[in-house]
């Protein structure tokens, strides 16, 4: 084991001292050159030539690279990415606080539940699954847990709708690696919140390395909000609004393909037109049938997939 190495990780572990109980077992084991620190048998964090790297969250490393204080982790200069990780920037190494977050993070990452090689054994069982996650273990944990159940809470029915209109133009998976981001931007999608943001707020919004800074976006998001209240006084709720477009309960749909999934459907049209007239932006069609699947007012899981049946009995 390369003393410098070794030595570098327990110094940075004295300075920032993460949060770890009596039941954590800390250690160091080689790990192809480098040195990594291990808790309960999780590797959180490695020391090489490259420098001192963490494994975070997907959002958390969407994050750093977003704001370039990182960089992917390789063990060989010719070797593969390794996902989960990134190597810190001199300047967050220098930022005792902000190491000390991310350190914290990390231990807590590695002993989670959702970890990329927990959700990964998840995928490589007997289950199968739309096509559409791919290998992307927060696409897939999305998938396995919340996509097409219905929902009826108001604040997350706007979080869908407000997301599913950020991804215009983009993948849903840039926007789910900010969802985190987007909830603490945006006061948890408190909708009476945000509805009373002004230019101030949408100023801060826009310096927000964390969400997607597209000012007519945030600027949707704002006016969306004081809609959503008016839709509120008048129907009662806003899922009393959202949901009479099914006729208040899921459309079952029998697709075995991804591609005999439309992009849009006679619901979505008239949802995108009401929408509209009342003042909503970003609710064009294709976005508000996205916002339907999501929201399980339809179940677009193909057939074939172990969720079908499982979404199949919700309500």
């Amino acid at each position: 084991m390369e003393n410098k190495y070794l030595n570098a990780i327990t110094t940075l572990l004295k300075q920032t001292r993460p949060k770890l109980s009596t039941t954590h077992k800390l250690e160091f084991k080689n790990v192809f050159g480098a040195v990594g620190g291990y808790v309960n048998g999780k590797i959180f964090i490695s020391c090489g030539k490259f420098g001192v790297a963490l494994r975070l969250s997907p959002d958390t490393l969407a994050m750093l690279f977003q704001e370039k204080e990182a960089k992917h982790l390789k063990y060989f200069s010719n070797g593969h990415i390794k996902k989960e990780y990134v190597v810190l920037s001199k300047r967050i190494l220098e930022d005792k606080q902000h190491l000390k977050k991310l350190v914290d993070e990390s231990v807590k990452y590695a002993l989670s539940s959702f970890s990329i090689e927990i959700i990964m054994k998840k995928k490589e069982g007997n289950k199968k699954r739309c096509h559409w996650p791919g290998d992307n273990p927060l696409m897939i944990e999305y998938h396995d847990i919340e996509w097409g159940v219905p929902v009826h809470d108001d604040i997350k029915l706007f979080e869908f709708l407000i997301l599913e209109g950020a991804q215009a133009g983009l993948s849903w998976q840039t926007v789910l690696n900010k969802r985190e981001n987007y909830r603490k931007a945006f006061s948890g999608f408190d909708i009476s919140k945000i509805a009373l943001y002004g230019e101030k707020d949408a100023k801060h919004l826009l310096d927000n390395p964390g969400i997607i800074r597209n000012r007519l976006k945030i600027a949707a998001t704002i006016q969306n909000a004081k809609k959503a209240l008016e839709i509120q006084k008048e129907f009662g709720s806003f899922d009393a609004y959202i949901w009479q477009f099914v006729g208040n309960k899921p459309i079952q749909n029998k697709f075995k393909l991804l591609k005999d999934i439309p992009p849009t459907t006679e619901e979505s049209d008239i949802m995108s037109k009401d929408l509209r007239k009342r003042g909503f932006k970003f609710v064009g069609s294709t976005i508000c049938y996205a916002f339907m699947e999501a929201v399980g007012m339809t179940n677009d899981h193909t057939t074939d997939c172990f969720r079908y049946n499982v979404v199949r009995s919700k309500k």
